[in-house]
């Protein structure tokens, strides 16, 4: 049975800490990208949870990778229109050359083929709060309007979204607390100081890209 957008959306505000692919699977429920176990999957940035039935692409060998590769060479090891579904859940932070990045999803696409891609918001209360992002291995933080502007610079956005906090990797009691506090506070913010956005965006064969500035 297809989920509609609503109960994805439903679905989406219930899902408190479970993991970003516990959300994934249910989004791709949708008859946007139904049928995904016959899709060539890319998992870019897998870490040690690549998605199920997608090739991991990672530069750290002792995590799920199926392929060694750094993500700031390019062009990466697969053929134009090669690709249905990227994943990239939490990686765009880590990358120097974002557009790069962006014009190689772009490369690899097939035509109608979807990118998924979720990054923290640099605006969001609790980074503005307490420099959480703030980190040595964070050196692309975006805003909700500079990721919308560089996924538009290639592909076509077919949905955007904030989700609340939900890193599971600590489990003391401090953390804990934390951790509910900030899904707690996600549901009372505007969007533009939520922390986790999600993007889904989809190559569009016929579409013609917005002149650069």
């Amino acid at each position: 049975m297809v989920k509609s957008s609503n109960q994805q959306n439903a679905e989406i505000t219930r899902v408190g800490t479970v993991s970003l692919y516990t959300i994934l699977r249910n989004l791709t429920s949708g008859k946007e990208i139904e049928g995904s176990e016959k899709m060539k999957i890319l998992d870019l940035g897998c870490g040690k949870r690549k998605y199920p039935n997608s090739i991991g692409v990672d530069i750290n060998e002792n995590f799920d990778a199926d392929v060694k590769w750094d993500l700031e060479n390019v062009p990466y090891p697969f053929e134009d229109g090669s690709i249905d579904l990227i994943i990239c859940v939490e990686v765009l932070e880590h990358l120097h050359n974002t557009k790069q990045f962006i014009s190689e999803v772009n490369r690899i696409l097939k035509d109608n083929g979807i990118l998924y891609l979720t990054t923290n918001n640099r605006k969001s209360l609790i980074n503005r709060l307490f420099k959480t992002y703030k980190t040595p291995s964070h050196c692309s933080l975006q805003t909700i309007d500079s990721l919308k502007k560089l996924v538009s610079k290639e592909l076509v956005i077919d949905k955007f979204f904030c989700l609340p906090y939900s890193d599971q990797a600590r489990n003391d009691f401090r953390y804990i607390s934390l951790r509910l506090f900030r899904i707690l506070l996600h549901y009372i913010l505007p969007q533009s100081l939520q922390e986790r956005m999600v993007v889904m965006a989809v190559k569009k064969p016929s579409w013609t890209k917005p002149k650069e500035n």
